[in-house]
């Protein structure tokens, strides 16, 4: 008798062995997708940093015909916490721009204790430069604001 298939014992092998192979796969697709995670946390808090800079040198200038006379109100600020970031404009937080970092991220300031914000100058500037170090696992992404106001996400710190 000649018969097409699988007998019971072939069809047990092959699930057996697909479960051992997803079983290995599983924790490298995990680690993938927290490094993922991390990489777009970064550079979305790399946008908002762009975004705050903008909107400081546009909605903040100083009038030259005054001179050390500028626009009255608060200048925005990026507040930064453990566990997230917001930007600021006085004490209120500016709609849509607070973000909270999910369970296994964290971020702090590298090479500071006291240090909690970032504020750009009219011309763009900060001062003084910024870097900030936000974790996810094992890995690690630093985004860094130099002098002139450049913003940037690092897997190095900066030297």
């Amino acid at each position: 008798m000649n018969e097409r298939g699988f007998t019971l014992v072939e069809t047990i092998v092959a699930v057996s062995v697909i479960g051992i192979l997803s079983a290995v796969a599983m924790p490298m697709l995990a680690l993938g997708m927290r490094t993922a995670r991390l990489d777009y946390e970064a550079a979305r808090m790399a946008t908002e940093l762009r975004y705050l800079r903008e909107m400081t040198m546009n909605y903040m200038p100083v009038h030259s015909d005054f001179e050390g006379i500028t626009v009255s109100g608060a200048t925005p600020f990026m507040r930064i916490k453990s566990n997230g970031y917001a930007i600021n404009k006085g004490t209120v937080d500016i709609e849509g721009h607070k973000r909270e970092l999910p369970d296994f991220m964290s971020c702090r300031f590298v090479n500071t204790v006291t240090r909690w914000e970032i504020k750009f100058e009219h011309d763009g500037t900060v001062k003084p430069p910024a870097t900030v170090k936000m974790t996810g696992g094992d890995e690690t992404r630093y985004i860094i604001v130099d002098s002139v106001g450049r913003v940037r996400v690092s897997k190095t710190p900066p030297q």
